[in-house]
């Protein structure tokens, strides 16, 4: 029967790939998809509609989770006998694919902190309007961290802005020396969260090679030659998506290319905890403060919900006035609640407890995935890493990620990181899973799709 059917989403709200299953899910109980009908091929249906092949794979493999559709290797997707849908039994998939902390060292303690808090004479103060960067208080707590676990010199540090997360803090960097339309250079797998700035402000990303430590050199030399970009966003520790690390001697060569063409670094050091055993790390904030911005926070650490993060700009402080107009017209001042959630917690020592706790839980896990993926994954640097990388061809991702969904286990889409041309594969996030048992289980369902069909491991140094 005919393969020309098209979704009918425009009037519907919310992420693509549930959207492409609404259409599908109405359209089979409305009886324009009677059974057995056989749907689009997925490459076929991305690019009549515009969506990227990730998304539809995605909606696909749910609608066969379901018991929507039945999927035949070489012969295509088909409409199921009786389509009604069939209600997931579960809470959902098992989650690989946001990359947070494992939640167990934190709940606990975060709760008892929050009580504590708010037992204090000066909590109401909380809920009142805070300096644009943050209450003095705060601020020093976070420069406190820095100092301690970033090496930073005491100054530098104690010009950190509190912002509402990370990826605020990306944003005001950015938003201090880009326009929209400038070229802004990055890995060319990069995280999304840099992929949907870009997209929002106007930015036209340009993807640099990376190899086994992550951004070259020699590369970004000729981008920043031939588009004569003015800013580099780079992830030099536990990169993302492919965890890889700098050493010394490649930060050094990248701080050196960047002052040779003046660029502006926004290094994103959100995961430094975690590689900061690493015997190369430092940042590339201290190798050149005077041309770099210093991203980073402790959702991974603590908790993501607290929004808490912060940006540490160039010294000399020319862009404060920038960044202050940027808050002020996006969030007005810094979250005062949260902020002493985090300084409470460092100045407690809590935060260092958890953090610990965290980086054992990550080690155990990390662990369990090189024990249960093997040289399907690259290996990491370090022995605590939230994330870990499996390069494959593009068609090959696609297949992997479809097939983990079908059978509970949810992983980044494949396409989410890439930058113009270069390496593909998946991204396996690890702390999102309830518990080691839980990942256990779903690193098997990986390691059955991986072993699955002909595809073949992509090499991991490009």
């Amino acid at each position: 029967m005919t393969n020309l059917w098209r979704p009918d989403f425009a009037q519907t709200s919310g992420p693509l790939f549930e959207r492409v299953l609404g259409a599908l899910v109405g359209d089979i109980q409305k009886g324009i998809l009677p059974p057995g009908t056989r749907l689009p091929p997925q490459r076929e249906l991305a690019l009549a509609t515009g969506i990227s092949l990730g998304t539809v794979t995605r909606a696909y493999a749910e609608a066969e989770r379901r018991g929507l559709v039945h999927a035949h290797v070489g012969r295509g997707s088909y409409v199921a006998d009786g389509g009604a849908p069939v209600l997931a039994t579960s809470d959902g998939p098992i989650d690989l694919c946001h990359n947070i902390p494992p939640n167990g060292p934190a709940r606990a303690e975060i709760r008892r902190l929050a009580q504590a808090l708010s037992s204090q004479s000066a909590f109401a103060e909380l809920l009142d309007y805070t300096p644009v960067f943050g209450l003095d208080a705060h601020r020093a707590a976070m420069a406190d961290w820095l100092i301690q676990h970033a090496g930073m010199e005491n100054a530098h540090a104690r010009s950190a802005i509190l912002s509402g997360g990370t990826q605020q803090a990306m944003a005001l960097a950015h938003g201090a020396v880009a326009r929209p339309g400038d070229v802004v250079l990055c890995e060319n797998l990069t995280f999304y969260g840099m992929r949907a700035l870009a997209d929002f402000a106007g930015y036209r990303l340009y993807g640099v090679k990376m190899d086994e430590q992550g951004l070259c050199p020699e590369a970004l030399d000729r981008a920043a030659r031939k588009t004569e970009a003015r800013v580099i966003y780079v992830l030099p520790t536990l990169q993302n998506p492919t965890a890889r690390i700098m050493g010394a001697s490649r930060r050094a060569a990248i701080v050196e290319v960047a002052r040779r063409h003046d660029l502006w670094i926004i290094e994103d050091d959100v995961y430094g905890y975690f590689g900061k055993s690493h015997p190369g790390y430092v940042p590339l904030s201290v190798l050149a403060p005077e041309r770099s911005f210093y991203l980073g926070g402790l959702s991974k650490i603590l908790a993501p919900g607290l929004r808490v993060g912060f940006v540490v700009p160039p010294t000399g402080g020319r862009h404060n006035d920038l960044i202050a107009r940027q808050l002020r017209a996006t969030t007005y001042t810094a979250n005062g609640l949260g902020a002493a959630v985090v300084a409470h917690a460092i100045r407690s020592g809590l935060a260092d407890q958890i953090a610990e706790n965290v980086l054992t839980e990550a080690r155990e896990r990390l662990m369990l995935a090189k024990e249960m993926l093997g040289a399907a994954v690259e290996i990491s640097a370090v022995d605590s890493a939230l994330h870990v990388w499996a390069p494959l061809s593009e068609l090959a991702a696609e297949r992997v990620a479809g097939r983990t969904l079908r059978h509970g286990v949810e992983v980044t889409p494949p396409g989410s990181a890439n930058v113009g041309e270069g390496p593909s594969g998946l991204r396996l996030c690890l702390g999102g899973a309830q518990s080691r048992d839980q990942l256990r289980h779903a690193l098997q369902i990986v390691a059955d799709a991986l072993g699955q069909g002909d595809e073949r491991i992509a090499s991991s140094i490009v």
